[in-house]
């Protein structure tokens, strides 16, 4: 059996996917940095490893993971897979408070809300990660469920990690704790500059400051809501529309008897020829038309 099919094999055997061509190229370039020289098999394993460590699984294109874990409401993922962490992110505090520490201008002024201040006996708020996951192919969220020594906020982007056990994993969100990732280590270059700690909440901060004060309507039809960003000139065609309908339901007119609360004589009756007040339905409002009246004696 030739080196490509033993090192595979034993790639295989650590949840390691690549694809032939890479394996064939990271052989080669070993052999030559290394002029030549006899190396051992669990030498050149050791090796093909490193460079796998340091290589960026978008590149490679591989996938291990199942296909419909990402669109599933909750699915429970079974098994060994090796993941690359895009970047990651602590997400029990603003984004904006993280920034100012990275910049070295925290303020303690940040952190003060409407809120209430937390009291003494009410448990302090504990740190949660959310992690992009991938595993070449298939792109998901992982959020630190129970807590995770191994992972903090300044694991390099490109760190390769094995996720393991019975995980569940809700809406592409898969929910991790310390037994079930195991930190491989490496990084990725190209990763790092773009997915770094700062850049990460720059563009974070920069896109809630985009989506504030925008208005919003929502309309409730049944159990369905539906969000409608009206203008002005909407809500005036809306308004003609209404004006235009036809009135239904209008009741007729009928006579009516003006008097004291004596039993009224048809000699003395003093009859009013009017129309009554009429009510008039629609759709969403409700008028009340006064006609004048005619005395007849």
């Amino acid at each position: 059996m030739d080196q490509l099919a033993v090192t595979k094999t034993w790639l295989q055997s650590h949840c390691i996917l690549v694809p032939n061509d890479w394996l064939q190229a990271c052989i080669d370039w070993i052999h030559e940095e290394n002029h030549g020289s006899g190396l051992t098999q669990g030498k050149l394993n050791d090796m093909v490893y490193e460079q796998w460590l340091l290589s960026d699984l978008h590149e490679l294109g591989m996938s291990c993971l199942p296909v419909n874990l990402a669109t599933d409401v909750r699915f429970n993922l079974i098994g060994t897979y090796a993941l690359q962490i895009d970047s990651i992110v602590d997400v029990s505090q603003s984004y904006y408070s993280q920034q100012q520490k990275l910049k070295g201008t925290d303020n303690s002024n940040i952190n003060v809300t409407a809120e209430t201040s937390i009291k003494s006996w009410e448990p302090k708020p504990t740190r949660m990660l959310m992690l992009s996951l991938t595993d070449g192919s298939l792109e998901i969220k992982g959020m630190e469920y129970r807590s995770i020594t191994q992972l903090n906020v300044t694991t390099r982007p490109g760190c390769k990690i094995l996720v393991q056990g019975k995980i569940l994993c809700r809406r592409g969100i898969l929910l991790l704790t310390e037994s079930s990732v195991k930190v491989l280590g490496g990084e990725v270059d190209t990763l790092i500059e773009q997915n770094t700690a700062e850049n990460f909440l720059q563009q974070a901060v920069e896109k809630s400051s985009t989506n504030a004060g925008k208005q919003i309507k929502s309309e409730f039809e049944g159990s369905q809501i539906q969000r409608i960003e009206q203008t002005p000139n909407d809500a005036f065609r809306q308004n003609r529309e209404i004006e235009r309908k036809p009135h239904q339901n209008i009741k007729p007119a009928v006579d009516v008897c003006l008097g004291t609360n004596r039993p009224m004589l048809n000699k003395q009756a003093v009859m009013m020829k009017s129309s009554t007040s009429v009510l008039m339905e629609d759709d969403d409002q409700m008028v009340i038309k006064k006609q004048h009246s005619q005395i007849v004696k």
